[in-house]
């Protein structure tokens, strides 16, 4: 996936998807294929449906790209809004995959929902690749996010299939037990709302901590020390710390990381940005010109790039 190349590209793909999904919709819906009304009003049912896919892939594309930018935040991988946004769009390559299989409901419900749990699993899979491969994040944390995330959409089918299933024995026995089943269901529903408040504000206070890491300096050495929130006293500690062993220092705000590697003749320096991946074209820099590169950027001056010359990395 290119991570870069503007907005248009990845709005246009969801447009098509959603395109694709809502002919599907339509389809399956003059069909009375997968629980839609046949003739008239199935016609109207599909055509709204149409409308309303590329309407929602639009939207969705957006939400997405947020929704994976947090992710990928969490992972430390790519903090830059486009990137993710257009991983967010190839994702959507599912909307009208599920909407093909839609066609399976008017076969039997429980399938369908089997069906759209492995197209979402397919779906988080592609995500795990993108925030590691693409955004390079972290694998570890990729992974338990995963599994977190699977381990939902798996609740949510079990929840699918009892409801179903219960829904079919309450009919059988008659209309007041179908009350009392939709007490329950109501009572069902006040408790997933509070559940989703409660996962909200925790979404919240997660933006809230991505956007504060955002804004601060982080520090890494080879030696997998870590510390947030430097100043440059601790810049300068780090830096007595160097040695062939312990040989890189790595500074980190939001997207954008700086470092610099201990060689046979001095120091090597790296970036990167939003506009890409550079390396010194010296490989001998003193000691002074790399603490005065990364106090520059330690301090947030705009010209702390020309200290040196720099080349696009390998």
């Amino acid at each position: 996936m290119e991570t870069q190349g503007g907005l248009g590209e990845p709005i246009l793909k969801v447009l098509v998807y959603g395109a694709i999904a809502g002919v599907f919709a339509l389809l399956w819906s003059l069909l009375n294929i997968s629980g839609f009304t046949g003739g008239i009003l199935g016609g109207a049912v599909g055509i709204a449906a149409f409308f309303w896919s590329i309407f929602g892939a639009v939207v969705g594309v957006f939400i997405g790209g947020l929704i994976v930018l947090i992710i990928s935040s969490i992972c430390n991988g790519n903090g830059e809004f486009e990137p993710n946004m257009r991983v967010a769009a190839a994702i959507m390559v599912i909307l009208p995959i599920n909407a093909f299989l839609g066609f399976f409901g008017g076969i039997s419900g429980a399938l369908d929902a089997i069906i759209g749990f492995a197209v979402n699993l397919y779906g988080l899979y592609m995500l795990y690749i993108a925030v590691t491969r693409t955004l390079e994040g972290k694998v570890q944390p990729a992974k338990a996010i995963s599994y977190i995330l699977a381990g939902l959409v798996l609740i949510g089918l079990i929840v699918n299939l009892t409801a179903r299933r219960t829904i079919g024995r309450k009919m059988k026995l008659g209309s007041s037990a179908v009350e009392e089943y939709q007490k329950k269901a109501e009572q069902m529903a006040q408790e997933m709302t509070k559940e989703y408040e409660k996962a909200a504000k925790e979404m919240e206070k997660s933006a809230e901590k991505m956007e504060k890491s955002m804004n601060t300096y982080h520090l890494e050495m080879a030696n997998g020390e870590e510390m947030s929130e430097i100043e440059k006293s601790d810049l300068r500690k780090a830096f007595k710390e160097l040695d062939e062993e312990n040989n890189f220092i790595s500074l980190r705000k939001g997207a954008t990381f700086l470092q610099a590697a201990v060689t046979d003749d001095g120091y090597l320096m790296e970036y990167r940005d939003n506009t890409g991946y550079f390396e010194s074209e010296k490989a001998d820099l003193s000691e002074n010109e790399v603490k005065d590169i990364m106090y520059g950027f330690l301090e947030g001056k705009k010209d702390w790039k020309k200290e040196i010359e720099w080349k696009k990395a390998q």
